[in-house]
């Protein structure tokens, strides 16, 4: 598949995922679709990364930081 093929699926299906979380903890976003996209696109790209460099860690670093990260880009009441 070529990369903006992937780009082109990978898109929706990462915002169904962090729109979804935020309707799960009843919770606004701080950010849109394509801002989403990219940054859990840099996030896995580093994630892999990580990976093929032989770094045992890589993928528990990347779900940890996953976490961190969904719960950032909600909107939290005071």
């Amino acid at each position: 598949m070529c990369p903006r093929c992937e780009d082109h699926h990978a898109r929706p299906r990462d915002w169904r995922i962090v729109s979804r979380f935020a309707e799960l903890a009843d919770a606004p976003l701080t950010v849109g679709p394509g801002a989403a996209y990219a940054i859990f696109d840099g996030l896995f790209q580093q994630g892999l990364l990580r990976q093929l460099a032989g770094q045992e860690a890589a993928a528990e670093e990347l779900r940890a930081r996953v976490e961190v990260l969904l719960d950032g880009l909600l909107v939290r009441g005071s």
